[in-house]
């Protein structure tokens, strides 16, 4: 039995990033979030029903901002890193769609972006992003199964996982994903 080399797997890294999805890194639970109970979470399939875990991040402002917050209109939960090429690519989707569709809430769960909102949020901004971005906790990323980044899981208004899709999507995509969960 052969041995698994370092080039090895860096090679496999590699061709996943080709393809769309970069690995997810270990990354620290940032100290501005708190979890609450467990729900149900989606598997990361095409399409599911199950209700959305509930978290509670700190905005900018040092507000507490709930998922729930956002019940009655859909959500988008667009999971990222500074550091992935396939994230950096639809970013500008993101944005587009964002400013098109101010009806729908879009938001950025970073991923080794900084432990804190604003750390998040000014990755974001150097980076182009227009909507809020807030930092993904490992026990986030775990409830709705993030496999890989980037990660977009589509929120009906009911607060229910429509959809969920790894690897880089494109405006028109993210719009049909969100034009379904309606």
């Amino acid at each position: 039995m052969k041995g698994i080399t370092i080039a090895g797997i860096i090679g496999v890294a590699a061709s996943l990033s080709v393809f769309g999805v970069a690995l997810v890194g270990d990354e620290t639970a940032a100290s501005t979030v708190k979890e609450k109970e467990p729900a149900a979470v989606a598997a990361s399939a095409s399409t599911s029903s199950a209700s959305a875990h509930e978290f509670e991040v700190e905005g900018l402002l040092g507000e507490p901002v709930r998922l729930s917050d956002f019940r009655g209109k859909p959500v988008v939960l667009n999971f990222w890193a500074p550091w992935c090429p396939p994230c950096r690519a639809e970013l500008p989707a993101f944005s587009a769609y964002a400013k098109a569709n101010p009806d729908v809430k879009v938001i950025g769960m970073a991923v080794d972006a900084g432990a804190t909102t604003k750390a998040a949020d000014a990755a974001g901004k150097r980076m182009g992003i227009v909507y809020d971005i807030y930092p993904a906790t490992r026990s986030i990323m775990s409830a709705f199964q993030v496999p890989g980044l980037p990660t977009t899981v589509i929120l009906d208004a009911r607060g229910e996982v429509s959809s969920t899709h790894t690897g880089a999507m494109t405006e028109a995509q993210l719009s049909r994903a969100v034009d379904a969960a309606r």
